[in-house]
């Protein structure tokens, strides 16, 4: 993506008020180095195919298809989609996994609702496709509501409400 804005998303990922390890994850998902089969493919000898593994698509488990395409995970990933549409304009899973938001209206604390409601929603369906497991909506759900309750006691807690919105 050479005309993406890299500086913009580089310094989303670690904005204050992520958690290190929702940056790190970041840092690792716009680096491309999340260990899909894609990628694996290229680095070890042991990987003979990069399809993927978890659903019958026959499709190239690239991070696009992991996190958005795969039918493990595009149900979460599409809820998140549309919850983050409510508050950004023109999203695309492309969009989204760029960190590449345009915010309708000014938001508390400016993009840090939508960049952490994207790093908590792509570490859990991550967690859920290294486990294995298909990912569970109900599930990702209430840990994601128990997250944001810990904010609503921070000095963040003015981005609760629109947090909660996009659920």
């Amino acid at each position: 993506n050479p005309l993406h804005d890299w500086s913009r998303s580089w310094s989303l990922s670690r904005v204050k008020g992520l958690s290190s390890e929702s940056s790190s994850f970041l840092w690792k998902l716009l680096h491309q180095l999340l260990p899909v089969r894609e990628r694996l493919e290229r680095m070890l000898p042991t990987v003979s195919s990069s399809v993927c593994q978890v659903c019958d698509s026959g499709e190239t488990d690239s991070l696009q298809h992991a996190l958005a395409y795969c039918s493990a995970s595009s149900l979460v990933f599409n809820w998140m989609l549309a919850g983050l549409g409510k508050f950004s304009e023109n999203l695309t899973a492309e969009k989204v996994l760029l960190l590449d938001f345009t915010p309708r209206e000014p938001l508390p604390h400016q993009e840090l609702p939508l960049v952490w409601f994207t790093a908590e929603v792509l570490q859990r369906i991550w967690k859920c496709r290294k486990d294995g497991k298909v990912c569970r909506l109900t599930e990702i759900k209430a840990e994601l509501d128990a997250a944001v309750n810990l904010i609503l006691n921070s000095k963040f807690g003015d981005m609760v409400p629109v947090l909660r919105e996009m659920f």
